[in-house]
C-alpha cells in the first residue's frame, strides 16, 4: 500500500506528540518547582530588540488617508517599512521590505474593570526574591504608567515647543469624604501628586490626553477609562480629608516622578514592572473590556527603596514600548510564538500542539496561573513579561484561540523587532540546493524574499511545507537562485513622511539576549501519545499549501491536491482568503474571553 502522501502515518505522529509532551512536561515540572513567578517576568526590557523608537513629530508623518472610520469612531495610524536585506549571497539582491501601520490615536479609552476576586488578587512576589510584598497595587500602576505612556505620546507629537497637543484632568474637584472603601495614604506632602492620583484612579475617565487632526480629536492609544471601582481614597499621611480643585495635569517627567516616589514608599518595584506590561498591551485590547484586581491596601512599617535609577531607564525606554504596542496585531503574534518550533511541519503540528495544550488547559481550569506563567515563561524568557501582562487582565485567550488551531496570527514586523521567531520563513536561512529538487520550504522562502508577483506578503501559516519539487516545476526565479545560499536578515525600519520616508533606525538593541530554553529529551520512551484531533494540522496544510500554489500545482502533487485534507477546499472562501498573506494591516482584534 502506497504511503499517505499528506497525513503522517501514526508511529511519526507518535514521536513527535510523545517529544512535545516530554519538553512540555519537563517545562511543567520546572514551573512547578517556583516559589514566586520567575524573574524573567518583570525584565520588560528584554522584550524589545532592533525596535525603532516611536518618532518624535510623528502627527507629521500622517497622511489623510491614514484616518480610518470604523462604527464606534475614527483611529488614527502612521505607517513604516521593515527593511530585511541578504547578508550572505553574492547576488546583489533589493532589499525585501514590508510596511506596517500603526495605531497613534483613538475616539474611545480602553476599558477597565476592577474585581475583588481578580487574578494576582495576592501578588505572588518572584522566585527566589526576598518576601514578597503584601498589597496589591497593580491597577493603580497600570493606570499611572497609561498616563506615562499619554503624556509621552503629547510631547512626542510635534518637533515644537510646548507641544501642541494638550492633557488635561476632567474633573474639576474631588472631595474627601469619610467611609470610603479603600484609603490609600501617601507620603508626599506635594499636593499635586495627590491630584495626580487621585484622576489616576478615580471612576470614569479622570484625565484626557488629545490631538487634533483634520478637524478631529483623538485621544492617545493608551487611554483609559475604569470602572467596577468604589471610590479610592487618596489622602496624605497623617493628614485629615481635604477638598483638592484639579489644576493643571502634569507634564512626562513630573508623572514619573509621582510614580517613582509611590513605589519606592512601599517597596513595589516587582509589581510596577508587572503593570508596566500591562501599560504595553493596552492599545492592543482596546477593544476588551480588561479586568484588574481591586487595590488590596497594606502599609507596613515603612522601609523605603531607591528604585530612582531603575525606573528612570525603563522611562527612557518607553518609546520603544510605544512602537510594540502600536503595533496591535504584534503582542497577540508574539504570545503565539511561544508555542512555534521551525523544526515541525505543517502536517504534524496537532501532534506537536496536543500535549502543549492538554497540559496548559488543565492548568487553566485548576486556575494554577501562577505556574502557567511560568511554565511559558521557561520556554521563551524574553516574551515573559508580555505572557504576565496578558494573564493579569485576562488577554491570553486570544492567543491561546489561534495558535491551537494552527494559523495563529503571523506578524513579521514584531519578530523582526523582538527577535522571537514565529515563522518558518524568517527562522532560517535559504541553503544551497545539490539537487535537481528545491525544498518546498526553501521555495516558500525565495518567492518572498525575491519579491515574486503574488508573493509579496508572507504567508499565514508559520508552519514550513513538507518535501520538495522537481526543479524543473519551480518559479523561474526559485530555479535561478537555487544553487545560491541566501540569509535575509532585518537591518532597519523607516518611517513614512509627508514627503519621503526617515533615515533607516537599526532599533534599540541589535546584540544577542537570552534565547529560547530549547528542551529536548535525551531518548524518546517507547510510548504512545495518542492525538486528539488532526484539525490544525489540516488547517496549517491546507493553509501554507494554498499559499505556496495559489495560482496552481505541477501534475506530480495532484495526489496531495486530492487527499481529503484539501477535499472542498477550493469552495472555502475563508481559507483562500487567509492564503493570500499574512502581515496585513488589520489592527482590530476580536475582544478575547476574559
Amino acid at each position: 500500500m502506497d504511503p499517505d502522501p499528506v497525513k503522517p502515518d501514526q508511529h511519526e505522529e507518535s514521536l513527535v506528540a510523545e517529544r512535545s509532551h516530554l519538553i512540555w512536561s519537563t517545562y511543567l515540572e520546572k514551573a512547578r518547582g517556583q516559589t514566586g513567578i520567575v524573574d524573567s517576568c518583570v525584565y520588560v526590557e528584554n522584550i524589545i530588540g532592533p525596535t525603532p523608537a516611536f518618532p518624535r513629530g510623528w502627527v507629521q508623518h500622517i497622511e489623510k488617508g491614514q484616518a480610518r472610520k470604523y462604527p464606534n469612531g475614527s483611529e488614527l495610524f502612521i505607517s513604516g517599512r521593515g527593511y530585511w536585506q541578504d547578508v550572505r549571497g553574492s547576488c546583489q539582491l533589493d532589499p525585501k521590505t514590508l510596511e506596517k501601520n500603526l495605531l497613534v490615536g483613538i475616539q474611545k479609552p480602553c476599558r477597565f474593570e476592577l474585581i475583588e476576586d481578580g487574578r494576582f488578587q495576592e501578588w505572588p512576589g518572584i522566585a527566589y526574591h526576598s518576601c514578597p510584598v503584601k498589597g496589591n497595587y497593580l491597577a493603580m500602576l497600570v493606570f499611572a504608567w497609561a498616563y506615562i505612556f499619554s503624556a509621552e505620546w503629547i510631547e512626542l507629537h510635534t518637533n515644537s515647543q510646548p507641544p501642541q497637543g494638550k492633557i488635561e484632568y476632567l474633573v474639576s474637584e474631588i472631595e474627601d469624604s469619610t467611609g470610603y472603601p479603600l484609603e490609600i495614604e501617601m507620603e508626599q506632602a506635594d499636593h499635586g501628586a495627590l491630584e495626580w492620583w487621585r484622576a489616576i484612579v478615580c471612576p470614569g475617565q479622570g484625565w484626557k490626553a488629545t490631538v487634533t487632526f483634520d478637524g478631529i480629536e483623538y485621544q492617545s492609544p493608551w487611554s483609559v477609562s475604569v470602572s467596577g471601582v468604589p471610590r479610592i481614597q487618596i489622602r496624605e499621611h497623617f493628614a485629615p480629608p481635604n477638598k483638592l480643585r484639579q489644576t493643571r495635569a502634569p507634564c512626562f517627567k513630573t508623572s514619573l516622578g509621582f510614580l517613582i516616589d509611590f513605589c519606592e514608599t512601599y517597596d513595589l518595584y516587582d509589581q510596577c514592572m508587572a503593570a508596566l506590561s500591562v501599560a504595553i498591551l493596552i492599545p492592543t485590547v482596546k477593544g476588551c473590556v480588561n479586568q484588574l484586581p481591586l487595590p488590596k491596601v497594606y502599609h507596613p512599617k515603612r522601609h523605603p527603596r531607591n528604585f530612582n535609577k531603575g525606573l528612570w531607564d525603563q522611562a527612557a525606554r518607553i518609546p520603544y514600548y510605544m512602537s510594540i504596542g502600536s503595533n496591535t496585531r504584534g503582542p497577540v503574534a508574539l504570545l503565539s510564538a511561544t508555542f512555534f518550533n521551525a523544526s515541525i511541519a505543517c502536517n504534524f503540528v496537532s501532534a506537536w500542539l496536543d500535549p502543549i495544550f492538554k497540559i496548559l488547559d488543565s492548568l487553566r481550569r485548576q486556575n494554577e496561573y501562577i505556574t502557567f506563567l511560568n511554565m511559558l515563561s521557561l520556554r521563551e524568557p524574553n516574551l515573559a513579561p508580555l505572557w504576565l501582562g496578558a494573564l493579569i487582565i485576562g488577554f491570553e485567550s486570544s492567543s491561546l484561540r489561534t495558535a491551537r488551531v494552527g494559523t495563529p496570527i503571523v506578524d513579521l514586523v514584531a519578530t523582526a523587532w523582538t527577535g522571537v521567531d514565529m515563522s518558518f520563513i524568517t527562522a532560517k536561512d535559504i541553503q544551497r540546493t545539490a539537487s535537481d529538487s528545491v525544498q518546498r520550504a526553501d521555495e516558500c522562502r525565495l518567492l518572498f524574499f525575491l519579491n515574486c508577483p503574488r508573493y509579496e506578503q508572507p504567508p499565514i501559516c508559520p508552519w514550513r511545507p513538507f518535501g520538495s519539487v522537481p526543479l524543473e516545476q519551480a518559479e523561474v526565479q526559485v530555479r535561478a537562485h537555487s544553487s545560491c545560499c541566501h540569509d535575509f536578515k532585518y537591518c532597519g525600519w523607516r518611517w513614512d513622511l509627508s514627503k519621503g520616508s526617515s533615515s533607516l533606525d537599526t532599533g534599540y538593541r541589535v546584540q544577542s539576549r537570552e534565547r529560547r530554553d530549547e528542551l529536548e529529551p535525551r531518548e524518546l520512551k517507547v510510548m504512545v501519545v495518542k492525538v486528539s484531533s488532526s484539525l490544525a494540522s489540516e488547517t496549517a496544510t491546507r493553509s501554507i499549501f494554498g499559499w505556496l500554489r495559489s495560482d496552481g500545482w505541477a501534475e506530480n502533487e495532484n495526489n496531495i491536491w486530492n487527499h481529503i485534507w484539501f477535499i472542498g477546499y477550493g469552495d472555502d472562501n475563508s481559507l483562500i482568503e487567509e492564503s493570500e498573506g499574512g502581515d496585513g494591516d488589520d489592527n482590530s482584534l476580536e475582544q478575547g474571553d476574559n
